[in-house]
């Protein structure tokens, strides 16, 4: 944002990129403008799909990545289809992803903790989450919702973790009436 001279923004994070939006809001709260915050949870410590997905792959993964541990993550995320092709290439680029860093990033949001920081998120907030997300469960959306000041859930029925993917237009429209309605 430096770089660009951008001085605020809506900052985005769907799943783990949720976590690093919201300690980017915490640590820079003069910078967000927004926070729109996909498939999060108050924070993925005890969160058990995150643990049996270190556990039961990603703990002994090695070099070169499976493709088909890959695939079978990323289609687990999903209640409903996505085109093939883009499929394809989320399972490719994640693919590219060296084992090591699949599991430090594993690990790292499996310790982090900071659900007791939200309430310091002054900026508009908006939650976006899948009623069968198999990852972050509705409590979790109640805590996030509870614990951040100025926070808007919207659910998408019958969406898996990742609305954004299944149903992209829609997520846009959330977003962008969001953003209208915020001051």
């Amino acid at each position: 944002m430096d770089e660009l001279g951008i001085e605020r923004a809506v900052v985005v994070g769907h799943s783990m990129g949720s976590l690093v939006a919201t300690r980017f809001a915490l640590d820079n709260p003069s910078r967000v403008e927004a926070l729109v915050l996909i498939g999060a949870c108050a924070t993925l410590r005890g969160n058990e799909a995150i643990g049996a997905l270190s556990r039961d792959g990603v703990a002994e993964m090695m070099d070169p990545v499976d493709a088909a541990f890959v695939r079978a993550f990323q289609e687990s995320t999903l209640a409903r289809p996505v085109p093939p092709a883009f499929l394809d290439t989320v399972v490719a680029e994640s693919g590219k992803v060296p084992a090591r860093v699949w599991r430090d990033a594993l690990r790292a949001m499996l310790e982090e903790d900071f659900s007791g920081e939200l309430r310091n998120i002054s900026a508009p907030a908006l939650v976006v989450w899948g009623d069968r997300d198999g990852v972050c469960s509705r409590m979790e959306q109640e805590r996030l919702i509870a614990a951040l000041p100025a926070a808007t859930l919207v659910v998408h029925e019958g969406a898996g973790h990742a609305p954004q993917w299944e149903d992209p237009r829609r997520v846009v429209a959330d977003i962008t009436g969001f953003l209208a309605r915020t001051p």
